[in-house]
């Protein structure tokens, strides 16, 4: 099986899976369901007995978008904001969109897409092999998640490069608001 023949399905949720390993959540397994949906499974968690931090509830919305954004650089090998917005909006994205909502997080749309594109675009290779398998078998479980996904884990590193992109300092994507379609570049690249 080629990359291009990968169900988005399995791209859309291997996407999650690199995320949520990247800040060390534990998950349970992914699945692709027989009617072409998709689900990370989460070990049950305590709720929390008081509101989430802001740097909590983007870490979640982070994760939520990474399905579309991993669609995207899929699909276009570019990740262009008014396409992640539709996604998420009217598309398949719906769920997480309302996910990254409840968090509380919405108006940080586009710097979470940054991120996620990022931590995604770093690990690409391993999150293509992940969405290989998934779609091969339809369920994995932590293990094998684990072991498609190696050295992503890095919760220090990526709640740092996370707080840079929330709080406006260091490089980061800009959404070229002249651009009629919205494409995220480097500073700088918006001639080139």
């Amino acid at each position: 099986m080629t990359p291009t023949n990968i169900s988005l399905t399995a791209i859309h949720e291997a996407s999650h899976c690199c995320l949520y390993t990247a800040f060390g959540v534990v998950i349970n397994g992914v699945r692709i369901n027989p009617d072409g949906n998709g689900r990370v499974h989460r070990y049950n968690i305590d709720p929390p007995q008081g509101p989430l931090s802001l740097m909590a509830n983007a870490q979640d919305g982070a994760i939520a978008v990474a399905g579309v954004v991993g669609e995207a650089i899929h699909e276009q090998g570019e990740v262009e904001i008014n396409a992640i917005l539709t996604k998420l909006t009217f598309g398949g994205g719906q769920s997480d969109y309302g996910r990254i909502q409840q968090c509380g997080v919405d108006h940080l749309i586009e710097e979470l897409m940054t991120f996620s594109y990022s931590v995604l675009m770093e690990h690409w290779g391993k999150v293509l092999e992940l969405a290989v398998r998934l779609d091969q078998v339809q369920y994995l479980d932590s293990d094998e998640i684990s072991s498609e996904l190696p050295y992503v884990y890095d919760f220090s590193r990526y709640s740092a490069q996370l707080q840079k992109e929330i709080g406006g300092c260091g490089a980061k994507w800009t959404w070229n608001r002249a651009m009629k379609s919205g494409h995220m570049q480097w500073p700088g690249s918006e001639n080139g």
